[in-house]
């Protein structure tokens, strides 16, 4: 079942919900909500692959009041962490969508996320992780947030989609960041910042 399908079941049996129509397109959804924008969207994840992240991005700008929920299968823990700063109140699996569509509208509606309790424990983790790393002085605000996105797992490609700017110029920011802390590449970074990355990478071997 497709996510305006079960959209339209859950408007058509519920009526403190009223099914708006659907878009194809972010333009396509700004040309037809921006001047009324509904209180809840729910979008498919294939419609905010890779890059598309930006997506997001635009819609929480230009409609910061409206809740998403996300659905989709296989979104890695760092995909949910972002989406949630992007307007995204829930995320549902696929498989699920059908029967948890209803109470995940009802959530986010009173103001609550909706997540798995796998899910919800692994973000609480992730999270204590990032809290651990303090922003440096020797660094600009940006070259802080890079650094906490590079922890996170994102590529430079992900986090130019996150911050608006070139991944050239992400790279141009990590190249500053590790000359300033004296570091050579990402790994360098990961393991000072993220200890437990280091029982992943084996030590070289001492030379004779």
């Amino acid at each position: 079942m497709g996510c305006a399908q079960a959209v339209r079941i859950v408007c058509d049996r519920n009526l403190n919900f009223e099914y708006r129509g659907q878009a194809s397109s972010t333009d396509a959804l700004l040309r037809a909500y921006t001047k009324q924008a509904p209180h809840i969207i729910v979008i498919d994840s294939r419609w905010v692959g890779g890059c598309d992240l930006q997506a997001l991005v635009r819609l929480h700008r230009a409609l910061p009041s409206v809740r998403g929920l996300l659905v989709g299968d296989s979104l890695d823990l760092s995909t949910i962490s972002r989406v949630l700063r992007m307007g995204v109140w829930g995320v549902l699996t696929r498989e699920r969508a059908s029967d948890d569509l209803e109470h995940a509208m009802h959530a986010v509606t009173q103001g609550e996320l909706w997540l798995s309790r796998s899910q919800l424990s692994n973000l609480i983790m992730d999270t204590a992780a990032e809290i651990s790393y303090m922003d440096l002085p020797q660094l600009t605000p940006r070259e802080n947030t890079v650094v906490r996105s590079v922890l996170l797992g994102c590529s430079n490609k992900e986090i130019a989609c996150m911050l608006d700017i070139a991944e050239h110029t992400v790279a141009i920011h990590l190249h500053n960041i590790y000359s300033k802390l004296h570091l050579h590449r990402r790994i360098d970074l990961l393991i000072r910042h993220r200890p437990e990355m280091g029982a992943r990478v084996p030590s070289p071997e001492p030379l004779a």
